[in-house]
């Protein structure tokens, strides 16, 4: 997938590089119009951020590290579960559960992803987070996964 193709998945439309170009390089550019109100501009730049990170980063990220209210695992694309599988495995964070309806997040795994990005109070957060889990049956049996819903778009 082409970081255009996942910019329209975050409503953002921008051309490849390719596009522009009379000798169809320019592979690592896209074209990206400002002829919108400032407002539509801010919240794009916002989208191509998130979309830029998903790129960027790995297959996987922690979208909003400080948030330990809801948890789920956001599948982007059409990705089935095969791949989520392949994907939860290759970067060591999880695997799918309940037939696939739901994935244990390897809580070591969390940790590593939030290092550096939260706030002060997050380690009582996040405990208590996994102690609401583990009240609703939503930990595995060694107590080092928590089960997440899979939200997909």
């Amino acid at each position: 997938m082409t970081f255009a193709e996942l910019a329209e998945r975050h409503g953002v439309a921008v051309l490849p590089g390719p596009v522009f170009s009379a000798s169809e390089g320019q592979e690592s550019r896209l074209r990206v119009p400002f002829s919108a109100r400032p407002s539509v501009l801010d919240a794009g730049v916002q989208r191509l951020a998130q979309a830029w990170m998903i790129v960027t980063r790995s297959d996987v990220e922690l979208a909003e590290p400080d948030g330990c209210k809801r948890f789920s695992v956001r599948v982007a694309g059409e990705v089935d579960a095969a791949e989520l599988e392949r994907i939860l495995d290759a970067e060591g964070v999880g695997e799918l559960a309940d037939g696939g309806e739901h994935v244990f997040v390897s809580i070591e795994a969390l940790r590593k992803l939030a290092s550096g990005r939260t706030g002060p109070g997050w380690p009582e957060d996040f405990a208590a987070m996994l102690a609401y889990a583990g009240s609703k049956g939503w930990l595995n049996d060694a107590a080092d996964r928590v089960r997440a819903h899979i939200e997909r778009g």
